[in-house]
């Protein structure tokens, strides 16, 4: 029987947020997988049968798996298997049928649970927080992703999270920049930086994938590489310009900044020559 190696490679030597792609040793030989694909593959592995991989990469701030099939010959496909975004790990095709799949789950609204995804539907294994959240004063209003022109008249992208109890009057809002400066904020339950955290205690919460985020393509990430005080902090204003712009109940003059490791380096940067909000945290 003959034995397959898959492994994740970087190329550029000492640049941790280098695209990792997927290698196939077949025992002589090394191939990579799909060489021309932008993405950053994040975890792979094998299906049951060994005739398919599964990736899980983040794609447009969302933690999404796709399927490889016929790895092993040259009439490789790429899919996307699941057909909800937000945020997945963990994945297992049933052994009987590829059409269900055994992953975790979470988004901005739900802490992980084990979840089998079917053609149609989320049938959920475990519900195992329900009655803390149940308790808890959470925003179950709208959450959406916005596009806006950041620096370079390039397309950027955010996170919008409505307050828990948003009435008729000004609300504050908290800003969040993300550390890395290589990572995103994604549609997940977040154990350090939750934006639900913020939302229950009244405020709006956004948060802008800068240039040199990760989850939308190589070139985008590689983007701030000798740009750290410019392509991102330019992208950071117009992201909060045009979100005051679009929910006028917002008070721009109660607008709280929150940061660490990158972000907050870049909450002193700004809050230096131009400031525009204050500093909750470093």
């Amino acid at each position: 029987m003959k034995t397959f190696l898959v492994h994740r490679s970087q190329s550029v030597l000492g640049y941790e947020s280098d695209q990792f792609k997927v290698k196939l040793f077949n025992g002589t030989t090394t191939q990579t997988l799909f060489d021309q694909w932008d993405r950053s593959i994040q975890v792979t592995s094998w299906s049951n049968d060994g005739q398919s991989l599964l990736l899980e990469l983040g794609e447009n701030g969302n933690h999404v798996i796709y399927q490889v099939l016929n790895v092993l010959t040259p009439n490789q496909t790429v899919t996307r298997l699941i057909a909800f975004n937000e945020t997945w790990h963990d994945a297992y095709l049933h052994p009987n049928n590829s059409k269900i799949l055994l992953a975790t789950y979470d988004n901005f609204f739900q802490p992980t649970n084990i979840v089998l995804q079917t053609e149609s539907s989320i049938i959920y294994i475990t519900r195992h927080n329900d009655w803390l959240i149940r308790r808890t004063e959470f925003s179950f209003g709208a959450y959406h992703q916005f596009e806006l022109l950041g620096a370079r008249s390039e397309t950027v992208s955010g996170w919008y999270l409505l307050p828990w109890n948003i009435t008729s009057d000004k609300v504050s809002l908290a800003f969040l920049i993300h550390g890395g400066p290589q990572n995103s904020w994604y549609n997940t339950w977040g154990r350090r930086w939750n934006f639900q955290v913020y939302a229950a205690q009244g405020y709006a919460v956004i948060g802008i994938n800068f240039h040199g985020s990760d989850s939308y393509g190589q070139n985008f990430t590689d983007s701030i590489t000798g740009e750290y005080g410019t392509l991102p902090y330019e992208d950071l204003q117009l992201g909060l310009t045009a979100i005051l712009k679009q929910k006028p109940y917002i008070d721009e003059n109660r607008a709280v900044a929150l940061g660490a490791s990158y972000g907050g380096f870049m909450i002193n940067w700004t809050v230096g020559p131009h400031r525009r909000i204050m500093i909750l945290r470093t």
